[in-house]
């Protein structure tokens, strides 16, 4: 652990000053507009004071920290102000007289000589029945003759808040309004109600900020948000550099750039976080977002075993039921589920509330919603205490936003399962299971599956992989690259070189020759057919130019007595040169061989099937195929493990088409297998139909508003911001 940036991850006050310095290389912007105010004040009369609002770990104590130093290092400021930085564990103010014998005691340790014996005077005071007034007067004195005026800064401030009565918080109101000798800049984690504001549900710390209590609308609130993407790779850039990884961390944000976009989602961009994930980094060069979200969930269980275990019996159910829910949940919902009373269960989240452990979304009606307000938290507690359907919510979400974020992730993923398979990480059916499966995609490059083949064939035996050549593995790639180059006869006398043939071999000579010599390709597919290589039908059909009339017949001819149909090859082909009618025939061929032994090539196919009538507007008969192919998944007993082979491009079309009632209707008779699999998709319609389901979308976790906001504006195609779509 020597040297890594985490260790002070959680008390980073205790920093050196050039540390803090070196780091600070995010809220630029909210550090100078603040500065640029202190800069510009007097304090001849009273400042406004300002709140930083945001979610632990968002970097509050870092901002004021760096206010504190760009005061000090001012040389015209620290001539008159001095910073005084209360942190949040300052639990000797339990009230306001104790707040004013901090001050003075920080105060001196500042400045020994303007401000000496200040709080031992006042200590020596402390039976007086005006004892906070004095104290305040003391200050206040001495300030002034030392001609000096201080910015309070406080952190958790609404914590601060709770601890003093109705009468001390209207005075302290009185003295901030009134004084110009004291400038406070607060923070707090807790969302103030304010009308301008999302209004959360109100804890008892947050009522000391509505409108009939003293501080309502006293603050100009600063809000900190999570980070944005190039936000987080500034800050890990600048923490590569400093422990000298610049060269490491680069080829983790160009080989595999979801591995933090996925994170930087899932947790919101808490800065905390961020920093905890390079740490990651160093510790696991080659992990994918999976694999780094587990280690960081390691690494903090210490404190969120610590905040579940301090929970009372009931509020340990509740929470339980809340975070296995993972979506926002009602009181009704809660109660059903714990099986406690309706008025216990709002009696617990109350005090939860005023915990900070969850927060409250309002509805349109009183029915309000609660969810956990550390996502992060909730994502630990699926994956440590969910059972294995919670736990794989999670998963879900993380496959869906590695894909959605990283569209070139799958290469990398095919990569490194051949590293694996090449290691003999991975073997036996499984390898052969997923080496299949990644053969079978169009995403997967050529040349990537020619060496996954290749490999293949040295681990496994002839009777396993009956399709691969056994031997003359260099004449194969050198004429791929000749025909790459389009040097077909070339490539073309290699490929009649190859001793062991097989149907790739076969293949590629045929297509060589098409392009050659078009009647001499017509010849040599039907000599292979001869031979029962009924897959040369289709390339007659779709390399050689024929009548509309002859392709069908070839294509029919194909269909019939293939025993393995190339499905993606051929979709490609019926949708750019057959009508609706046409194609459909065609496609309800494939249909009827299908069976369970070839499952992923019937769900492509009737996926790829639905998506062409959908392009056509078919939507009616689209769906309905649809539902076939999910009706049957949903039979299987492992059908989550085939659902993965539908992707989002269909319900991304369902919803561009503005077919939302239709997209409705299906994720809601399938829940288990649509919702969870697609969950920001679900959302992102809820957002669309937001109008005939006002409360919906207000379920949705924090960690997907950025990801279903990008979703609304792909359908859509408005460019609208976050807060006004989501």
């Amino acid at each position: 652990m020597t040297n890594k940036p985490a260790l002070l991850v959680y008390n980073s006050n205790l920093k050196p000053d050039e540390e803090i310095l070196a780091e600070f290389v995010v809220r630029q912007d909210v550090f100078e507009e603040l500065f640029e105010t202190i800069q510009s004040a007097t304090m001849h009369t009273p400042e406004q004071h300002y709140l930083i609002v945001g979610q632990r770990g968002m970097g509050k104590t870092t901002l004021i920290n760096r206010l504190r130093l760009g005061i000090e290092q001012d040389l015209k400021l620290n001539q008159w102000l001095m910073p005084v930085v209360l942190q949040e564990e300052q639990y000797q103010i339990t009230e306001l007289a104790n707040l004013w014998e901090v001050v003075a005691d920080y105060l001196e340790g500042l400045d020994g000589v303007a401000f000496t014996g200040l709080f031992d005077m006042m200590e020596a005071n402390y039976k007086r029945s005006d004892y906070e007034r004095f104290c305040f007067d003391l200050l206040s004195g001495r300030l002034t003759t030392a001609n000096k005026k201080i910015v309070l800064f406080i952190e958790n401030f609404g914590e601060f808040l709770s601890k003093l009565s109705d009468i001390e918080q209207h005075r302290l109101r009185e003295v901030l309004m009134m004084n110009n000798q004291i400038w406070l800049i607060a923070s707090s984690s807790v969302f103030l109600e304010n009308e301008k504001k999302r209004t959360y549900g109100q804890t008892n710390i947050e009522k000391n900020f509505s409108y009939d209590k003293p501080f309502w609308e006293f603050f100009r609130i600063i809000s900190l948000e999570g980070l944005s993407k190039t936000e987080a790779q500034t800050l890990l850039r600048n923490l590569a550099k400093r422990y000298d990884k610049t060269k490491f961390l680069e080829q983790i944000l160009t080989n595999s750039p979801s591995r933090v976009e996925v994170l930087r989602r899932l947790s919101g961009g808490v800065v905390r976080t961020m920093v905890l994930l390079f740490e990651i980094f160093l510790d696991d060069e080659n992990g994918s977002a999976l694999s780094d979200l587990n280690m960081v969930l390691d690494r903090i269980t210490p404190l969120y075993k610590h905040r579940t275990d301090d929970l009372s019996v009931q509020q340990q159910k509740i929470i339980d039921t809340i975070a296995r829910h993972w979506d926002s949940i009602s009181t009704k919902e809660i109660a059903e589920r714990t099986r406690l009373e309706s008025k216990l269960v709002s009696a617990q989240l109350k005090q939860l509330s005023q915990n900070h452990l969850i927060e409250t979304i309002p509805t349109s009606t009183k029915n309000h919603l609660y969810q956990l307000s550390e996502r992060f938290f909730n994502i630990w507690y699926l994956m440590r205490y969910g059972k294995r359907k919670d736990g794989s919510r999670v998963v879900w979400l993380v496959r869906f936003l590695e894909d959605w974020c990283d569209k070139g992730e799958l290469e990398r993923r095919v990569e490194k399962h051949i590293e694996q398979l090449r290691n003999g990480e991975i073997k036996g059916d499984d390898a052969l299971f997923m080496s299949e499966v990644y053969l079978k995609m169009n995403a997967i490059d050529w040349h990537t599956k020619v060496q996954l083949h290749k490999l293949l064939n040295q681990k496994f035996s002839n009777q396993d992989i009956q399709y691969l050549s056994k031997t003359d593995e260099s004449l194969y790639a050198r004429a791929e690259i000749l025909e790459a180059e389009k040097k077909y006869e070339e490539a073309l006398e290699l490929y009649l070189k190859i001793t062991a043939k097989n149907k790739l071999i076969y293949n590629y000579i045929g297509s060589t020759y098409s392009k050659i010599n078009p009647s001499k390709a017509l010849d040599y597919y039907k000599s292979l057919i001869k031979q029962k290589m009924y897959w040369a039908y289709f390339n007659i059909a779709t390399e050689i130019i024929l009548s509309k009339e002859q392709t069908l017949k070839y294509l029919n001819l194909w269909i019939e007595k293939d025993d393995d149909p190339s499905i993606a090859t051929f979709f490609s082909f019926i949708s750019d040169n057959f009508n609706e009618e046409e194609g459909e025939k065609l496609w309800e061929k494939i249909e009827l061989k299908s069976n369970d032994k070839s499952m992923y090539q019937y769900i492509d196919a009737t996926k790829r099937f639905s998506q062409f009538l959908l392009e056509k507007n078919n939507f009616e008969k689209s769906i309905s195929k649809m539902r076939s192919c999910i009706d049957r998944i949903n039979k299987l007993q492992n059908s989550n493990i085939f659902i993965i082979f539908l992707n989002d491009d269909y319900f991304l079309l369902l919803l561009q088409k503005k077919q939302y009632h239709a997209t409705y209707q299906l994720f809601q008779d399938y829940p288990d297998l649509l919702k969870e699999r697609f969950k920001p998709i679900w959302y992102a319609l809820m957002v669309i139909m937001k109008d005939e389901f006002p409360d919906e979308h207000l379920r949705m976790p924090a960690e997907l508003r950025e990801t279903v906001q990008e979703i609304v504006q792909k359908v859509t195609k408005v460019e609208n911001n976050v807060t006004q779509i989501v």
